[in-house]
């Protein structure tokens, strides 16, 4: 006869692994969860909040090269859709109200079989309220729900503070300076 602890790490690992393997062959994927947003990867659909969220200056402040044109935009926006087709479990997610109000996107981005990055962005009328705390604790949320993520990682601008309170109230810690696309980045790292 063989006993099998319920608290063995071994087997609660090779569980999560196999139920995600189900999981994936029958289409169902885990899901991005937070009490006041509803969370789904970007479609061909919405390009209309995704170009008011990535157009607006306020919002990409601290992002990338900052506010995009339409061409630009468009462009970016068709590499979002094509990393959310390749890309089972990860990819960009934009988060809505129950009622349909868009208010930005959240980033759950392949690293390695153990490693992701968080991202979030808000448009600026829903600064404030708690909702980037929010997004991250469901990003949370949905890491320890993936198999084999052990390491989250969030990317942020130096000048950044506001981004970096988030990440530090929940538990991430400063792992390095550097670069990234040539600009000042702070990489913050969650154990999880």
């Amino acid at each position: 006869m063989l006993i099998i602890s319920q608290n063995d790490p071994t087997l609660k690992e090779t569980m999560k692994k196999q139920v995600g393997n189900l999981l994936k062959k029958v289409g169902i994927m885990p899901s991005i969860k937070s009490p006041r947003l509803v969370y789904r990867k970007f479609n061909a659909n919405d390009w209309e909040d995704y170009f008011t969220h990535i157009s607006n200056p306020d919002v990409m402040r601290y992002i990338g090269d900052g506010a995009l044109e339409a061409e630009e935009a468009r462009k970016k926006f068709q590499k979002v859709l094509e990393t959310n087709a390749k890309r089972y479990a990860y990819g960009f997610f934009g988060a809505w109200t129950p009622d349909g109000e868009f208010i930005g996107l959240a980033k759950f981005d392949f690293i390695d079989k153990r490693k992701a990055e968080v991202g979030y962005a808000l448009l600026p009328q829903y600064w404030g309220q708690g909702y980037a705390s929010e997004m991250l604790e469901g990003m949370v949320h949905y890491g320890k729900q993936l198999q084999g993520i052990k390491e989250l990682y969030g990317l942020i601008d130096p000048d950044n503070p506001g981004s970096r309170k988030v990440l530090e109230r929940l538990g991430f810690a400063l792992f390095e300076r550097g670069y990234f696309d040539e600009k000042r980045t702070d990489y913050y790292r969650l154990i999880i």
